[in-house]
């Protein structure tokens, strides 16, 4: 039997609506109702940004580019009207039969031919790489035999999700997306969101420039074939490529421009269809290795670091919030700078250099990535933090909000040294603290936080503080604050920072004074409070100054 899912036209991709009503629409309703809708929102991160990708892939067809700052800006003048329906339609009709997941020639993001790929298994296969949670899927079945069922639109978004984050195991290679993070600027709107995040393409310059044969993996017959313009081949070898007698086994490394990369095949899988009932489900896959990537290959919606052994992505770590690292995600397009930005801010604030009033003063940008351990998916995350776009053309308040993160990173490391002094002392009360150094202190921690290390009795005092909290506390306490010092540092630059500077000290000793209700109310425990609590003043007035007496009272509080 013959089955058909085009995604052009099936229901397949959810969105929010401004009711907040979760729908699901095919691409060519997801682009015509862009200005109608508030937002994609997929099952899990990483189906949200993957969804992401290929809709901002797709439009960079349908609008040839945008090619220059001027056409940008007339498609963004015209947001409240939608994209032009003529084009997306003319672009989705040229490609139609390429969007068909089910197509027997060239079925989406897959490999019709069964022969390249391995022996088929269930599509429980690609669930752990979706979430840790495989009973997240609600045509999930009992039977071990029969395995997971997911419906076709389960099955679109598990194949794209796949593609990007697919982890290395055996032969196959991490994809993409799997060992970094996508960042996506939010705006009100999912045209907004849209527009804010479709640069300039082809790029002028810079790591992101493309060949004149750059397209995306559904325009190709495909997505593996290998220009070997420059290979040399005896004439034996040639024919005997030509006869099958022979494979050709050059391989692909190298994108040939941003739609290529974006569409990477990391993954060559095939999807096997079955009837039930009046519903189509996918039961089966076949998959092989795809593609493997060149290591230097950088991601243009991802953020990078100049190190010794070349590009290094960044990445969502489980003790940091996304808003901690602000300041460095924004700096990379400063004089001096070795860091590789995400290519929407940079190209924002491009856009806004001339006319700072085109935009919004402030948006979201949104993280999505993962915390992994090898071949095992830990946990997904989102995480959202305001993104001034003030501060993207003005040197002088990057420079004012980097300063305010110093403050706050340099208070959480006074807090950690008073806190495990408190309990170096309650664990080991003969300890002469006063002739400790902060250098002494400081490896004490290192030792403590290493696991496979020698220092029993570091180690034993580090799970005692960690067991306190109390840097998690401090971050929490002051991230609201955070959110207030951007709206404001634009307007009142040296106002917002002091009023921070006093809720950093506010937060400070109210986690410090949480860190001494746990440490306990007897005769040692009281000993040794009051000498960490000393180490936090001294500790605390290096970063912010001496405080004024009312905060040197326990649950001091300034406003």
């Amino acid at each position: 039997m013959t089955y058909s899912f085009n995604l052009v036209d099936e229901p397949w991709i959810p969105c929010l609506t401004f009711d907040g009503e979760r729908v699901e629409l095919g691409l060519r309703d997801t682009l015509a109702q862009a200005h109608e809708l508030r937002e994609v929102r997929g099952d899990t991160p990483l189906e949200t940004a993957s969804l992401y990708r290929l809709l901002l892939v797709m439009l960079h067809r349908v609008v040839d580019g945008p090619r220059k700052r001027s056409a940008w800006i007339k498609l963004w003048r015209k947001r409240q009207e939608g994209f032009d329906p003529a084009k997306v339609d003319g672009y989705l009709q040229r490609w139609y039969h390429r969007f068909n997941l089910f197509d027997p020639e060239y079925p989406f993001f897959q490999v019709a031919d069964e022969s390249q790929l391995g022996k088929r298994a269930t599509v429980n296969k690609m669930i752990p790489q979706l979430t840790p949670d495989a009973t997240l899927f609600e045509h999930t079945l009992n039977d071990e035999k029969q395995g997971a069922s997911l419906t076709t639109a389960e099955a679109a978004r598990a194949l794209i999700v796949n593609q990007n984050y697919g982890l290395g195991y055996q032969l196959f290679v991490d994809a993409p997306c799997a060992k970094g993070t996508v960042f996506i600027i939010q705006g009100i709107t999912l045209i907004e969101t849209l527009l804010l995040n479709l640069v300039r393409y082809p790029a002028e310059s810079g790591e992101y420039i493309s060949t004149s044969d750059d397209a995306p993996a559904w325009e190709r017959n495909s997505a593996f074939e290998v220009v070997v313009e420059g290979v040399q081949f005896s004439r034996d070898a040639v024919e005997q490529i030509r006869n099958g007698k022979r494979r050709l086994s050059y391989e692909r490394h190298v994108p040939r421009g941003q739609l290529d990369y974006m569409t990477w095949h990391n993954r060559k899988i095939k999807l096997f269809p079955e009837g039930l009932g009046d519903s189509i489900v996918v039961r089966s896959i076949a998959w092989a290795p795809g593609m493997r990537l060149d290591d230097q290959v950088t991601d243009p919606m991802q953020h990078y670091t100049r190190g010794k052994d070349g590009w290094q992505v960044y990445s969502l770590k489980p003790e940091r919030s996304l808003w901690r690292d602000l300041d460095s995600l924004l700096r990379f397009f400063q004089p001096g700078s070795k860091a590789l930005g995400v290519s929407s801010i940079a190209w924002v604030a491009t856009l806004t250099r001339k006319d700072p009033q085109l935009v919004a003063k402030m948006y979201l940008l949104s993280a999505f990535g993962m915390v992994k351990d090898k071949a095992k998916l830990l946990y997904l995350r989102r995480e959202t933090t305001p993104l001034p776009i003030d501060v993207l053309r003005d040197k002088t308040l990057l420079g004012q909000l980097a300063r305010a993160l110093q403050i706050a990173d340099r208070s959480s490391v006074a807090i950690r040294r008073a806190a495990f002094v408190l309990a170096w002392l309650i664990l080991s009360p003969d300890i002469e603290v006063k002739a400790v150094s902060r250098d002494q202190i400081d490896a004490k921690i290192a030792r403590g936080r290493n696991t496979r290390g020698k220092d029993e009795e570091a180690k034993r005092i580090y799970k005692f503080y960690q067991s306190w909290g109390v840097e998690r506390y401090y971050w929490s306490d002051l991230e609201v604050h955070f959110h207030r010092l951007i709206q404001d540092l634009a307007d009142a630059p040296e106002q917002s920072l002091q009023i921070w500077q006093n809720q950093v000290r506010r937060a400070a000793t109210s986690a410090f004074n949480q860190v001494e209700s746990y440490a306990g109310g007897d005769q040692r425990a009281m000993r040794a409070t009051a000498v960490a609590r000393q180490w936090f003043y001294i500790e605390l007035a290096a970063v912010l100054g001496k405080a004024n007496n009312k905060s040197h009272t326990k649950g001091g509080d300034e406003s």
